[in-house]
């Protein structure tokens, strides 16, 4: 139950199917705004993102950048500290699997370090300038420079265990 008042039916919009009860006027000085009001504009808020809704604002999305032979260098040249790349092919088989699981770290770890993934069939000069002769491949660089390399499909705890090891 929701408390508003007789003339105010924004909430009913927000609330559909819910009961409105009017519980009487209450003293309310200069600048008060009463607390149903501020529940009702919360609630709106709350709710965006829905489609229709004026309020609908994007999710943050992780800090995954596609990296091509054009904008590696400056990608990777504009991040000190940790950047972590992942080589992969869309026909590869364990590249599937461990897409979803390097997105995830990319999300848990954004902030901690920057993720970019390279498609190896766009961008094969980057594939062999680094040595990545087996995909999925992550390779991890600090300060523009290769530091370490993961081989093959992991799970999430040793893709996150991998990027800590060099966090300190």
């Amino acid at each position: 139950m929701l408390q508003t008042s007789p003339n105010d039916d924004s909430a009913s919009r927000y609330l559909p199917g819910f009961q409105l009860q009017w519980r009487g006027p209450c003293p309310q000085p200069a600048g008060y705004v009463h607390p149903c009001r501020v529940t009702a504009v919360l609630f709106q808020v709350s709710r965006a993102g829905r489609a229709g809704d004026s309020f609908a604002t994007q999710e943050p999305q992780p800090m995954l950048q596609e990296l091509t032979n054009e904008n590696f260098d400056t990608a990777l040249g504009q991040s000190p500290g940790l950047y972590a790349v992942r080589f992969w092919a869309e026909w590869c088989g364990p590249c599937r699997v461990m897409s979803p699981v390097f997105k995830d770290v990319a999300q848990d770890m954004q902030g901690t370090a920057q993720f970019g993934e390279v498609d190896i069939d766009g961008s094969p000069e980057l594939a062999g300038r680094y040595g990545v002769q087996s995909i999925p491949t992550v390779l991890l660089f600090k300060d523009g420079q290769v530091v370490d390399r993961l081989t093959g499909a992991a799970p999430k705890p040793n893709v996150i265990r991998f990027i800590n090891n060099h966090l300190r």
